[in-house]
């Protein structure tokens, strides 16, 4: 099949094609996302033959128990990830520098830094 071929299907899909996505079978994640949950909510509800929009309709009409907590799962799961996603983008306070760091000055040069290194970890050393 070519490119083309392919863009004209999408564009102009067949009868049968257009049903199939109005009616189903529908595999599990657009079943997860009609319901509003997981689709690790779906296998844990034993849920794993697809489904048609007349069952995913009834099941949203009349939602059983495993429907309820797993949508409630999932929302909390939702408001977590966006909680964190929140924390992350937001700007760090700006850290105060300790007063001992802005005290010592740093070396010029890298015979200064070589130096300050080696009296820095003498002067731990017991004996000299």
């Amino acid at each position: 099949m070519s490119r083309e071929e392919l863009d004209e299907l999408q564009q102009n899909p067949p009868q049968w094609l257009t049903d199939l996505r109005r009616n189903g079978p529908h595999p599990r994640s657009v079943v997860a996302a009609r319901l509003r949950v997981s689709n690790s909510g779906l296998a844990r509800a034993g849920v794993t033959e697809a489904l048609t929009s007349e069952e995913i309709a009834a099941l949203a009409a009349d939602p059983p128990e495993w429907l309820t907590r797993e949508r409630e799962t999932y929302a909390e799961a939702q408001r977590e990830q966006r909680r964190l996603e929140s924390r992350r983008d937001a700007p760090e306070p700006s850290a105060k520098p300790s007063p001992k760091a802005s005290a010592k000055p740093k070396p010029k040069h890298k015979l200064g830094a070589k130096l300050s290194s080696r009296l820095s970890s003498n002067r731990g050393r017991s004996g000299r």
